[in-house]
């Protein structure tokens, strides 16, 4: 009698035991789905994109400032973007005849209806009031729409222009994910 309640115990233990692997398998199955669906929602993206701009000084702007906006299309061998844009010159100094900046802004890069938010901060220089602008910076995306709805990422960027016209150049490289 001993044998078979022992018998009849292992035997409600082992469906127990297998229900539970059951219920885990199938839990582990969707968090597999879970994950590959959400894999697809997933964007990157890297580039270096390059092209024309123009530069536009803007006002108010705070004393010992200067506040501009700039716009261009931008391409790489893959794709071809607006970028539209603003920032600020500030805590400007002068040595040995070069005047830098500390430059802040932020900027969008829009590619058909989907976008890339972020902002810069750089080192803005000009060898002389006559030589072009040229600003180093570094670039933090900080959200998007579309298929780069929050994305995040980041690169370098170089912006040169003219201070009598406002055409130049500027080059964005680095790569977003969402």
């Amino acid at each position: 009698m001993r044998v078979s309640r022992m018998s009849g115990w292992l035997s409600m233990a082992c469906v127990a035991l297998v229900g539970v692997a059951l219920v885990a398998r199938s839990a582990m199955a969707q968090e597999d789905e879970d994950v590959l669906s959400a894999a697809k929602k997933h964007h990157h993206a890297s580039f270096h994109l390059t092209g024309p701009i123009t530069v536009t000084e803007t006002t108010p702007c705070p004393s010992n400032e200067t506040c501009f906006n700039f716009t261009g299309t931008l391409s790489d061998e893959k794709s071809t973007v607006t970028l539209n844009g603003n920032g600020v010159n500030a805590l400007c100094s002068t040595h040995k005849g070069k005047m830098c900046c500390t430059t802040t802004g932020s900027e969008t890069l829009t590619l058909g209806g989907d976008s890339i938010g972020g902002g810069f901060v750089g080192k803005s220089c000009q060898k002389n009031p006559t030589a072009n602008e040229i600003l180093n910076a570094h670039w933090t995306a900080t959200g998007g729409t579309g298929k780069y709805t929050g994305a995040k990422g980041g690169g370098s960027e170089k912006l040169s222009d003219d201070q009598k016209t406002g055409a130049g150049t500027a080059t964005i490289s680095g790569a977003v994910h969402n």
